[in-house]
């Protein structure tokens, strides 16, 4: 039977989930996460799963380092990003939950359109209807869509913004896979021409070295006044300050943004918000059938790691280059597009 450490919260749905679904076929060992909600330094075998909210740094650094690490969640929780050749394969459950939180983001955007209403109480269920409610989507049909980072979610989400009628322009650090250019309208950009063209700005990029922050306080400037930006992201990657500031002296319109609630920064206000300020914890992937998704997803990865397949969902952590010319991003970047 396959060995795997679990490091998860009490009350963590997915964990739950995960070890119920990975019964007869994996042996789950629980890690206790510390008081700060990181990994102990304890061997975790070869194959690790890591809960909400839970960094895994102090086990990544450790001796006993996994050769696997399955996160349950999109947005890793970390501060700083492991490295080297001997680094272990990481993985977050995003192939299933991108589809998911595509079309939270649509729901968002719905609510701050003028035909659309954002729900009150703020609920998942009233975001997402939105998504499907055809008043509410046609205010999006013309209108200038910008989607920062092109990964699974951005490409899932540019499949809707294109069929609401909207036209489409994208920004990735990363040549857009062969299969998404070919099929879509969506033209590439560089930020800020994106920032200044685009009515909507949607944000699906990861956190990382890149991306932090993706839009601080110069590209907040950059937004025309009649702008709205909808995050699904880690908020790491938006000075949220700034975009609050920014919001309530009317220089953009409005803005939503839904991140797990451990992750929400004080700048971010409580949930809900007011105005043209949303904010929203975790609802695109935070309820039962996404945990579900997740944890699936999760044991399907350990037993493709633990029989030799290539896993899913690889997290690809792209830093600035140490030295070489800056244009080349990422080894990935084949065939070169500009």
């Amino acid at each position: 039977m396959i060995e795997v450490a679990l490091a998860a919260r009490p009350g963590d749905a997915r964990a739950d989930a995960f070890r119920r679904l990975a019964a007869g076929e994996i042996s789950v060992h629980p890690v206790s996460p510390d008081g700060a909600g990181a990994m102990g330094g304890e061997s975790a075998g070869r194959i690790a799963v890591v809960g909400q909210g839970i960094s895994p740094e102090p086990l990544l650094e450790s001796g006993a380092a996994p050769e696997f690490v399955q996160f349950l969640e999109c947005q890793p929780v970390f501060c700083r990003l492991p490295a080297g050749d001997g680094a272990a394969v990481m993985a977050t459950p995003s192939p299933a939950l991108a589809p998911i939180a595509a079309e939270f983001a649509l729901g968002l955007a719905a609510s701050v359109t003028r035909a659309g209403r954002m729900p009150r109480p703020v609920t998942r269920e009233g975001v997402v209807a939105l998504a499907g409610d055809d008043q509410a989507l046609s205010a999006l049909k013309g209108v200038t869509a910008g989607i920062i980072g092109m990964g699974r979610a951005g490409e899932a989400l540019s499949q809707l913004l294109s069929s609401a009628g909207c036209e489409l322009l994208y920004q990735d650090r990363r040549t857009a896979r062969q299969t998404f250019t070919t099929n879509s309208a969506a033209r590439r950009n560089t930020l800020d021409r994106l920032l200044v063209n685009s009515e909507f700005v949607f944000v699906t990029v990861p956190w990382g070295p890149t991306s932090d922050p993706a839009i601080g306080e110069r590209e907040v400037r950059l937004l025309d006044h009649s702008a709205t930006v909808v995050s699904v992201s880690d908020p790491r990657v938006i000075h949220v300050a700034s975009l609050r500031e920014a919001v309530a002296a009317g220089e953009v319109m409005s803005a939503a943004i839904d991140a797990p609630a451990h992750s929400l920064p004080a700048s971010c206000g409580e949930a809900g918000g007011q105005g043209r300020f949303v904010v929203t914890p975790g609802f695109a992937t935070d309820f039962p059938p996404a945990h579900e998704e997740a944890a699936g997803f999760a044991v399907e990865n350990v037993l493709r790691f633990a029989s030799g397949e290539p896993v899913q969902g690889v997290l690809e952590i792209l830093d600035y280059p140490r030295t070489g010319d800056p244009a080349f991003w990422s080894s990935q970047m084949s065939p070169r597009q500009s």
